[in-house]
């Protein structure tokens, strides 16, 4: 059994995409990580949240133990993919949490399909609304950062250089619940050639639709929601976070958005302050349960 739950899979055409179950109660958390990274990217939030609500990660196309596609890997063919296992996995009412690139594919979901989805979290999202993101240089050197993970991965060294990079804070000194298996995992399926060049192929697509995303705009759920920005400067420069602004601007779109800042100056926030991540979904997740 994976570190994450339960694994199960859905049909999708001729692929399947893997997904872990954990957790119980009358509210689904369904997770959605970021560009280019596997389920394994909420494993400091998801064994917490599965304390009080099922839960529900999964691997996108191409990573992790999900088959990979044929398809370009648009935001439109991640969303639907998206959909198509939370219909599959997802019986009552459901929080649904992105990351990064998990935001706008969640809050496209949310509007394409709202009846079961109660509550949004967007954790460091990357979002329409910032044109430096959008139209400018808001990512340089992200495309030469996913091709030199190709290039590592066929060096045999992507696994090193994931496990000390982004999910270093797994083995700190108080490691997550099953951090060893959850290493185990990362090493093997991030860590390989065929998720590197999936995630590659998703930033290849990211650009041109953000661009469609935002000419369809805005996809402001009609839901409680909260957006979590990390705190990567002085509370007086803020004006000059074009990201936390694109945030901003979503919580005074919205008709209930919190936007709550976190400790930590990093982007994965989910795995430097989870404590942060779990108690807006906590809330949220208490909030559809007083509703039902």
């Amino acid at each position: 059994m994976p570190a994450l739950g339960t694994s199960g899979v859905v049909s999708i055409g001729d692929r399947e995409v893997h997904y872990c179950a954990d957790g119980q109660g009358p509210v689904t958390v369904f997770f959605e990580s970021g560009l280019g990274r596997s389920r394994n990217t909420w494993a400091a939030v998801q064994p917490l949240v599965a304390r009080f609500a099922r839960t529900i990660t999964y691997d996108r196309a191409g990573h992790g133990r999900s088959d990979s596609r044929d398809e370009p890997c648009t935001l439109e063919e991640l969303t639907a993919d998206h959909l198509a296992v939370r219909a599959a996995v997802v019986d009552g009412p459901c929080v649904v949490v992105g990351h990064s690139y998990g935001g706008p594919i969640v809050r496209g979901g949310a509007l394409t399909q709202p009846s079961d989805v109660t509550g949004v979290v967007l954790v460091d999202e990357v979002s329409e609304l910032c044109d430096r993101l959008v139209y400018g240089n808001g990512m340089m050197g992200s495309g030469a950062f996913y091709r030199a993970q190709v290039i590592l991965a066929r060096l045999r060294l992507l696994p090193n250089f994931l496990t000390h990079t982004h999910y270093r804070s797994l083995m700190s000194d108080n490691p997550v619940e099953r951090s060893d298996e959850v290493m185990r995992e990362i090493r093997s399926e991030e860590g390989s050639g065929r998720g590197a060049r999936t995630a590659l192929r998703e930033w290849q697509s990211f650009t041109a639709s953000m661009r469609r995303f935002r000419a369809s705009g805005p996809w402001i759920p009609r839901v409680p929601m909260t957006t979590i920005s990390p705190t990567r400067v002085p509370e007086d420069k803020l004006h000059l976070d074009y990201i936390a602004q694109s945030h901003d601007e979503t919580a005074r779109l919205a008709r209930d958005c919190r936007h709550v800042f976190a400790h930590t100056s990093g982007h994965y926030i989910q795995l430097s302050e989870p404590d942060t991540v779990v108690n807006e979904i906590r809330a949220l997740v208490d909030a559809s349960c007083d509703v039902g």
